[in-house]
């Protein structure tokens, strides 16, 4: 879809493009005029793969709340949010008090993703094929929590701090999940200050060693399957 197209599925809202918005992986962005607000369009590009619908991602923006950003207009494939003006990096503290909130929202009306499930029915072939022993060990052997709203790609680029409050953007993932996900990212980002802060804010997420197998598995996987690097030697480190 181009953004001419966009904005004519978009109508009757008025979106002046103004130019091109670092984006991710899934979605070209763009910065527009929304009927006069600043805004960011973002646009799907590729095969939906792991995504979930745009309709999914405005349900669980608004069950985020003001841990999202506030969603201008939609339509399938096309997505129009706020512009949220950063004010540098995140605070690790403030990353894990936000995160700690968003696992304890009501959870929406969202696909369940059942990391154990997930971790024993993906396809470890070619250079991953000796993970599958250890997916399958961590899979069956782990504790899992109870599912909450997960973002499922909390990384620098998809957290903006803009002064007051951090706010995840990027929701085409989201998912009710376990939370380990999540925190291994937050953890990864902000440190120990990050998690003090999720468990001090009562965030339900376990941590440590078999968690992080659980995220560098299931991140191994999802970069060698969608043609990105994966160093051999994280490979040999999750095999122990």
């Amino acid at each position: 879809m181009t953004p001419e197209e966009a904005v004519a599925r978009l109508a009757p809202r008025r979106l002046e493009v103004l130019g091109p918005q670092p984006g991710g992986l899934s979605n070209v962005a763009y910065r527009v005029l929304c009927d006069g607000e600043e805004g960011v369009l973002r646009i799907t590009r590729g095969a939906r793969g792991t995504r979930i619908a745009v309709a999914d991602e405005v349900r669980a923006m608004r069950a985020a709340g003001d841990l999202a950003p506030d969603v201008l207009a939609w339509a399938d494939g096309a997505l129009v949010t706020r512009y949220v003006r950063p004010a540098g990096s995140v605070p690790p503290a403030v990353l894990g008090a936000a995160l700690a909130r968003l696992h304890r929202v009501e959870p929406p009306v969202l696909r369940a993703l059942d990391l154990s499930e997930l971790l024993v029915t993906l396809p470890w072939t070619g250079p991953l094929e000796a993970l599958g022993v250890v997916a399958d060990h961590v899979a069956r052997s782990l504790p899992w929590a109870p599912p909450v709203l997960c973002h499922h790609d909390v990384r620098e680029a998809n957290v903006v701090w803009d002064g007051e409050r951090a706010v995840f953007v990027d929701w085409e993932y989201a998912a009710l999940a376990d939370p380990a996900f999540d925190l291994v990212c937050a953890v990864r980002a902000g440190g120990g200050d990050a998690l003090r802060a999720y468990r001090d804010a009562g965030g339900p997420g376990r941590d440590g060693p078999e968690m992080e197998a659980v995220h560098d598995l299931l991140d191994v996987h999802w970069r060698a399957t969608h043609g990105h690097p994966v160093d051999p030697r994280e490979i040999t480190a999750l095999l122990g």
